[in-house]
């Protein structure tokens, strides 16, 4: 069966063509993708719905907040073996009230590509991720939770930038092929367009040599899903 390589890799130039002149212009594409992703009831429909999970399948949930998604794939597919990640010492105590007795593995951690410490500034519904800020955070290795599973069926990214790290560090120590399904939001690189697009679109083309893009609504959500499972469905 032909694979879709080439189809995908047409999308990210395309992708890359439209990508506008003006910085300015980054919250407007953004709130397109928002506004097309809402449409598409992308938070039930998308990014839920979309895999076909026996029990047993290890899931990601990587910035697992308040256990919204957490909650919503264990209710969608009973006996997942879900493990999740969140820093935040407030959102730990919201994930542990949200999903109730439900099976589940938390650990109060954030991944990158080291091990260390980072900082979070935190305003209403949004955080971003740097040197400095109002919230200490530790960062592990993604690689070395990653290489404990001989296959991980879903893995959710949500980490404030942190995204681009951990999937190069994946792809280049071989184990990006261990993940089924990536569902991750890409975030703008310092509100530049140019940065922003520059950073996508050279860890696109990485992801690209293993998987095929599902869908992408730009810096919102992107479904990612790898091309062997499409050879052998």
């Amino acid at each position: 069966m032909k694979t879709d390589k080439k189809k995908t890799l047409h999308f990210i130039e395309k992708l890359l063509d439209s990508k506008p002149e003006n910085n300015a212009a980054m919250p407007n594409i953004m709130a397109s993708s928002v506004n097309n992703w809402n449409a598409a009831k992308g938070d039930y429909e998308l990014r839920v719905h979309s895999f076909n999970l026996s029990k047993g399948d290890v899931v990601f949930d990587v910035g697992a907040y308040q256990a919204d998604w957490s909650k919503r794939m264990l209710q969608s597919y009973p006996g997942i073996e879900l493990i999740a990640f969140e820093p935040v010492e407030k959102y730990c105590d919201d994930f542990v009230a949200n999903i109730g007795d439900m099976p589940y593995t938390l650990h109060k951690i954030g991944l990158s590509d080291h091990r260390g410490e980072l900082f979070i500034d935190e305003t209403g519904l949004s955080t971003s991720l740097g040197s400095d800020g109002d919230t200490k955070i530790i960062v592990e290795d993604i690689r070395e939770y990653v290489v404990q599973f001989d296959n991980i069926n879903v893995l959710k990214l949500n980490i404030e930038g942190s995204e681009y790290p951990c999937l190069r560090a994946l792809i280049d120590a071989g184990l990006i092929s261990r993940i089924d399904n990536i569902i991750v939001q890409f975030h703008p690189v310092n509100d530049s367009v140019d940065e922003s697009y520059s950073a996508w679109g050279s860890l696109a083309k990485m992801l690209a040599q293993t998987h095929d893009i599902e869908f992408s609504y730009p810096f919102i959500w992107e479904k990612w899903t790898l091309r062997t499972l499409k050879l052998f469905s």
